[in-house]
Formats: C-alpha cells, structure tokens, sequence
C-alpha cells in the first residue's frame, strides 16, 4: 500500500491541532477516534473542510463528546468500522474513513452541501490509492437491500 500523507493545501492543520488537545486532554489515543465525513475528502486534497467530525471506538469505557452511529444507514456500526482495516485508511497517525464509505453516504444523504461533494468523489483517480475499493461499495450496495 502506498504511503498516504494529508495534503496541507485543503487541510486546517489548527483544527487537527485543536482536535488532538481534546483528546489528550481525555486521555484518549488518536487511534481511538475514527475521522469521518468531509475531513476524509480534504486530507485527499478534493476541497477544505471547515470542522472535523469522528466518532469514537465503542469500546472506549470513558464518555466522549463525538458523535457515533454515523454510517449506520449503510449498514456499518461503529464497531465493524473500528474492526474492518478495509473501511478506514491510516494517515499520519490519524484512522480515516475510506473515501467510498462516504462517498454512499453523501449520495443517501441527498443535502445540497453533499450533492456538491459526489462529482468531487466520482472524477477523482487519487483519492483513493488510486482505485475503489469494489467490494466495499458492494458491501454497502447489498446492505440497502
């Protein structure tokens, strides 16, 4: 595998900055916190992000202020995402939904902001180790049923 580094040129470095003193400040790994929604495009170098959204490992015994259950919709718990290597990508040190996860969300979704992000995904041929990862998005397709 490729080694993947976050692309500085869309990435709000103070707001990973901020994001690591939460979790310092809790006692909490970054490797207990999984990077979610639009973050995952902008460390590809697709476009800015303005916040960034994790959900934290279900197996965490402490309270956490982040959210959880996000890809719920596609079928994926907060636990497969944390067990499955194949849903998330290491990227200095920070665990990163993969870019197809996100991608089936945003277009279930359907919100004008989202609608806005799925031709960024479709045309891009970097984002991704430079391929889709098919059996992902067929995971996801077969969970809609």
């Amino acid at each position: 595998m490729p080694h993947l580094s976050v692309q500085r040129e869309t990435c709000d470095a103070g707001l990973f900055e901020e994001l690591e003193k939460t979790l310092a400040q809790r006692g909490i790994d970054k490797m207990e916190v999984c990077i979610v929604g639009s973050t995952c495009l902008a460390v590809r170098g697709l476009r800015t992000h303005g916040d960034i959204d994790v959900c934290d490992n279900p197996e965490l015994t402490q309270s956490t202020p982040f959210g959880g259950d996000r890809y719920e919709v596609l079928g994926i718990s907060d636990r497969e995402l944390f067990n499955n290597p194949q849903l998330t990508d290491k990227i200095e040190g920070w665990k990163i939904v993969r870019p197809e996860i996100e991608y089936c969300y945003k277009k279930q979704r359907r919100r004008d902001k989202d609608k806005q992000d799925v031709p960024l995904l479709e045309g891009s041929t970097t984002c991704v180790r430079g391929f889709w990862l098919i059996h992902v998005l067929a995971c996801i397709i077969q969970s809609q049923g």
